[in-house]
């Protein structure tokens, strides 16, 4: 068995070799979602195989959104891929996630800090290798133990079970399902979210299902969890993972050109937070998605009952005091954020 491990340490270089699928792959995805993002922009509404309910503004819309003008809440925290803001980060974690797909690899990796968006982009690689013919299922693994993680993985993969029917059974059902998805010669690609919270019986559930995918090639399995997590997977996990990708933070830039962003998709104008302001969120946040929409949602909602007419950086700093994502001094970084010297690495391993 060999392995060759890769290293990025820029954002936009790739030392070491390169998978011949990437460049493809990467383009398809590109492609295929922003005319999905711009589709649904437009109308509201995706196809059929839509991963999330379109959002209906008099609902979600937030009680600052009139005030600013706006036709809904840009900074939301929920799975929705029409709010899907790609950096060069995340469409390389994304094109290697489908490489690990097309190229019906055993196990995907998918690393980050709490919060950096890594649950959007596993729904994101989900809504397109469904539209790629295959098979995908999503389970997020927070509270679940290992008899509802198979009565999911049954549920989601419509394998037909009873009520009653024993651990044993429903495995055994899993397994000629598979069987019969390889005859069939097609693709089943499970997608596991916070692998963090993984019991030791969860573990070894996982480590089981992983064993069926040695068997059945026709079984892809990734896994998505915090980088201090990663420590915690098996020995049997880590050895049968062929891929592992580190999601990072938000540059200063990204993270500018993703408030402005949301901003402009719900109807604000482009001015609406200052220069200074978005630099403050960005230190403020450490480029953390989950946070930046914390605060900026904050700042809105702070700028109008102070009847502002901008977001400037005293306002973000006021949220971030709020939030508590300052000493009152300076920004407090996430327990888990990576050292920034490392951005991905890999690990790919050649079937014997």
């Amino acid at each position: 068995m060999t392995i060759i491990t890769a290293r990025r340490s820029g954002r936009h270089g790739i030392a070491g070799p390169e998978p011949t699928a990437t460049d493809p792959d990467r383009n398809f995805l590109r492609q295929n979602l922003r005319k999905a993002v711009a589709a649904e922009r437009g109308s509201r509404r995706l196809s059929d195989d839509r991963v999330a309910e379109p959002r209906e503004s008099g609902e979600t819309s937030s009680m600052y959104a009139s005030y600013w003008g706006l036709t809904t809440s840009p900074f939301e925290n929920q799975l929705d891929i029409n709010w899907y803001f790609e950096t060069p980060g995340h469409e390389e974690a994304l094109a290697r996630l489908f490489y690990v797909v097309e190229q019906q690899r055993r196990c995907g990796l998918l690393t980050g800090p709490t919060g950096c968006g890594k649950s959007f982009l596993l729904r994101v690689l989900d809504y397109h290798v469904r539209r790629s013919q295959r098979r995908s299922a999503v389970i997020d693994l927070t509270g679940l133990d290992a008899n509802e993680i198979l009565w999911q993985l049954a549920a989601r993969l419509q394998v037909g079970l009873y009520r009653d029917d024993s651990r044993a059974l429903i495995w055994r059902a899993l397994e000629d399902d598979l069987r019969s998805r390889e005859l069939a010669r097609a693709h089943t690609v499970l997608l596991f979210d916070n692998f963090q919270d993984l019991d030791r019986e969860g573990g070894r559930l996982i480590d089981r299902l992983l064993h069926l995918g040695e068997r059945h090639c026709s079984l892809t399995v990734v896994l998505s969890g915090s980088d201090a997590a990663v420590s915690t997977l098996s020995q049997a996990t880590s050895g049968l993972c062929d891929l592992r990708i580190d999601l990072p933070p938000f540059t200063p830039e990204e993270t500018a050109g993703y408030v402005s962003g949301q901003l402009a998709a719900a109807g604000a104008p482009d001015d609406l937070f200052t220069r200074e302001a978005l630099r403050a969120v960005s230190d403020h946040s450490w480029g953390i998605v989950r946070q930046i929409n914390r605060l900026c949602d904050l700042s809105l909602l702070a700028g109008m009952g102070d009847e502002l007419q901008r977001i400037d950086a005293d306002v973000v700093h006021a949220a971030a005091c709020e939030l508590g994502l300052t000493d009152g001094m300076s920004p407090v970084p996430p327990r888990d954020l990576p050292r920034p010297v490392v951005v991905a690495e890999e690990m790919y391993t050649s079937r014997a």
